[in-house]
């Protein structure tokens, strides 16, 4: 249970809050359920272990499991903002439950944290009666600053939301699991909008109720003017793993091959087209080059599984495109053609010929 929150931030007029502080209730004598005492003693721990009061956020009023253009195509984004004399704190912005945001299928994305946790709670509830007692907590990072271009001032955010779906700590969870999911996916979702500034006043014939109304006054209402770009990263959606070991710091990859005909590949590329939409851009980050093989492998294994998935689609689908790029590679010939010009400039100094004036007395006069 939420017992503090604090302000994060406004995302088209709607306010985003993070988790101050939180209590364990206990609803029910669930040791029958769970098994013995010992093992709902253990189970508390581990949730009490999880720090909540970082990197976890969530919204009463706007739908933060899913991205900016598909919160507009189901919803208009306009959202009742502050009262005029209360613009600077967004803490007294008071949702309405009205008409809930969240759809019952909203608490089972990949990024609602607590999907698992509420899910006991939310069928004893009800489908219908859970959407006002419950909503979905994202983890990952939420920042929010203004900044001024050509002299209009704008609100920059950075949202990552992180998937609960095969996750887990590096070296330990690698590629893509049987249903298609990729190790420890996040979603980066990066926010410009202009319409802070941009408040009208409600018409004054129209009804005011609930939020819209603020000790008698009337608030401004907020006129979407944003754009949004979404990237999503995770692991090389392969079968694929690496050796735990603490004497070595750099464990060997395995590609496991058992997958002939790529269907977890297949299945990654289905959700993503199911979230996002044709076309699908692939960026592989994979080193190409290596002294020892250890990343170039998995390189040849994803040109290929891309190929089968490719050739598997129907003819009226749009084909995935997938870009390799060596990062690594190329900031390292970036830091090389730095240190050669550098190399030069200080060769023509020392030959005489370089633009450096010469220090006062040195002259011929």
């Amino acid at each position: 249970l939420v017992t503090a929150r604090r302000a994060l931030g406004l995302v088209c007029g709607h306010v985003v809050w993070g988790v101050g502080d939180t209590k364990l209730v206990r609803l029910a004598d669930t040791v029958d359920l769970r098994g013995t005492e010992a093992d709902e003693q253990r189970l508390k721990r581990l949730l009490q272990w999880v720090d909540l009061a970082t990197g976890f956020f969530w919204s009463d009023t706007y739908n933060l499991t899913e991205t900016l253009q598909t919160n507009a195509l189901s919803q208009p984004l306009d959202a009742p903002l502050l009262d005029e004399a209360d613009e600077s704190h967004p803490v007294n912005v008071t949702p309405s439950n009205a008409h809930p945001v969240y759809r019952p299928g909203d608490f089972e994305s990949a990024f609602a944290w607590n999907a698992h946790l509420s899910r006991a709670l939310r069928v004893a509830l009800g489908a219908s009666t859970a959407v006002y007692w419950i909503a979905p907590l994202c983890h990952g990072y939420f920042a929010q600053c203004r900044v001024s271009l050509s002299g209009r001032e704008v609100t920059m955010t950075v949202l990552a939301r992180r998937s609960r779906h095969h996750a887990g700590t590096r070296f330990n969870r690698r590629g893509v699991n049987a249903r298609g999911r990729a190790a420890n996916e996040v979603e980066t979702e990066q926010i410009v909008d202009a319409g802070d500034a941009q408040l009208t006043w409600l018409d004054a014939g129209a009804p005011t109720r609930g939020a819209n109304r603020v000790r008698g006054r009337r608030r401004p209402r907020y006129e979407p003017r944003v754009s949004s770009a979404t990237q999503l990263r995770g692991s090389v959606p392969l079968f694929w793993s690496q050796d735990t070991s603490a004497l070595n710091a750099r464990p060997t990859i395995v590609v496991r091959g058992h997958d002939v005909t790529h269907a977890a590949t297949a299945a990654h590329f289905s959700l993503v087209r199911a979230r996002y939409h044709d076309p699908a851009v692939c960026l592989s980050l994979i080193r190409s080059q290596e002294r020892r093989p250890r990343e170039s492998a998995l390189r040849g294994e994803l040109a290929a599984a891309l190929h089968y998935v490719n050739g598997a689609l129907p003819a009226d689908r749009e084909r995935i495109a997938c870009v390799h790029w060596d990062f690594e590679r190329q900031m390292k010939g970036s830091v090389d053609k730095g240190s050669v010009a550098a190399d030069e400039d200080e060769d023509e100094d020392a030959d005489g010929d370089g633009d450096e004036k010469s220090p006062p007395g040195d002259g011929d006069g």
